[in-house]
């Protein structure tokens, strides 16, 4: 039977081995714009959907955000756990041009008003730590996941509720709020990132590995 959310108890337990995927995660953006990158301050809670704009600050606030789905395969034999699922990164638009600087760094590009370009940036540093963060946690239980092409979305918190229900295929449910600080080169961005399994027994199975 699948499960549709994570009691407290569940939380507290998998939330070392979230902050050791975040850590995977800001290594393999470390790589890509050679420089350190670190996750601090990580804190995990359970929100129902419907409420995802209040964490912003409101309906009307405008976030930038990277979205990536994934479907698990090559499932563990006789395993009936879904390992497919959605996560959202997302910072508020200083927060994701302070981010698109560090790789744009040295370039004579005025970063608040390009959104072509910071928006291709802001992609691929989706692709590389979102993707990072969903392999790590598949690689835990010997699962491989499939991720989609990274879609960044900058719109009022409002319509990425919207969007999140459709990608979703529902309208209502429990989402798991990733709140950390990635920290590089002396700059510190706080990330709001809503991870959103189909099933969230494929969390628990994170700390029951062999």
């Amino acid at each position: 039977m699948s499960m549709n959310s994570l009691a407290e108890n569940d939380i507290r337990r998998i939330k070392p081995e979230i902050y050791k995927c975040l850590q995977n995660a800001s290594e393999h953006l470390s790589l890509m714009i050679e420089k350190e990158v670190q996750v601090k301050d990580l804190d995990l809670s359970m929100l129902d959907v419907s409420r995802i704009p209040y964490i912003f600050g409101g309906s009307q606030k405008v976030v930038s955000g990277i979205y990536i789905g994934y479907h698990g395969e090559n499932l563990p034999e006789g395993s009936t756990i879904s390992y497919d699922g959605h996560l959202l990164l997302t910072f508020n638009l200083e927060s994701a041009y302070e981010l698109a600087a560090l790789l744009m760094e040295g370039l004579d590009i005025p970063i608040g008003s390009v959104n072509g370009m910071t928006e291709s940036v802001f992609s691929e540093i989706g692709n590389v730590f979102g993707t990072s963060f969903i392999t790590a946690m598949a690689n835990f239980v010997g699962v491989r996941v499939m991720p989609t092409v990274p879609v960044v979305i900058n719109y009022r918190s409002s319509a990425i509720l919207e969007y999140l229900l459709d990608k979703m295929n529902r309208k209502d449910g429990k989402v798991l709020i990733i709140q950390t600080q990635i920290v590089a080169d002396q700059v510190s961005v706080e990330g709001k990132f809503i991870l959103i399994p189909e099933d969230y027994s494929s969390l628990i199975s994170i700390i029951k590995k062999p």
